[in-house]
């Protein structure tokens, strides 16, 4: 009988960036950036869960193993390419902990891309999984809206709207949108490998403030990211 787990705290972090090379161990104040998602998962794990770097980043592996903070399994290579998906990253490594004799009840996915985290956001999402859920997510509210002032390009190469409704003539009055911000992920395992993967109809928002939903991609984010490391101190640790 397999050992019970409760949550596979899931850090995913695959080799190269076009948009802002080697990101993930460039130095954002006092650490590399994929050390604050471990800091983060260390510090709110509980002695029956597990965090797990999936990487396949010799220069990740070594970094934590320099700190006697051993990784777990190298990430294949053909789980590590621009068209890998999330599904097959987070089945590969709860297949792995099965091997290992562990199973899991929830996945926390972290993405080394978002830094800003406070352990106090993990109780929250936790007390609102409820029952029926499937997912907690974390979102950023949208300053711009589908119903209001979001368009597509018509085959004519118009602009058209999103949504096209007469209902809403001032921005102030359309319904609140939200966009996940890469933050968090926390979702259950049955859920995941009796669906299509990541496709839940149960999902229930984490909402976080602008500053802290960035998701780091570009020289223009990791720039920002530096701004507000100066402006929240108490987030560099």
């Amino acid at each position: 009988m397999m050992g019970s787990s409760n949550i596979l705290f899931l850090i995913t972090a695959r080799k190269g960036s076009k948009g802002l090379p080697n990101k993930n161990m460039k130095v954002l104040g006092n650490f590399p950036l994929i050390q604050y998602s471990y800091n983060f998962a260390t510090a709110v794990a509980s002695s029956n869960d597990v965090v797990c770097v999936s990487t396949n980043d010799k220069n990740i592996y070594a970094h934590f193993d320099s700190k006697d903070e051993p990784l777990h399994f190298m990430r294949p290579d053909n789980l590590a390419s621009e068209t890998s998906t999330s599904d097959s990253v987070i089945q590969h490594a709860l297949d792995f902990f099965k091997t290992q004799g562990k199973q899991f009840e929830f996945v926390f996915l972290l993405q080394p891309t978002s830094p800003f985290r406070l352990e106090e956001d993990f109780f929250a999402i936790k007390k609102a999984m409820e029952t029926q859920i499937e997912m907690v997510v974390s979102v950023k509210k949208c300053k711009d809206s589908p119903y209001f002032n979001q368009f597509k390009e018509s085959e004519e190469q118009n602009l058209e709207p999103i949504i096209k409704s007469k209902t809403f003539t001032r921005r102030q009055d359309v319904p609140p949108t939200y966009a996940y911000n890469g933050a968090y992920y926390y979702f259950r395992v049955d859920a995941f490998e009796k669906k299509s993967k990541m496709e839940f109809d149960q999902i229930k928002k984490f909402e976080m403030p602008s500053w802290r939903s960035i998701d780091i991609d570009t020289y223009e984010d990791w720039e920002l990211a530096e701004f507000y490391l100066t402006k929240y101190t108490s987030i560099n640790g």
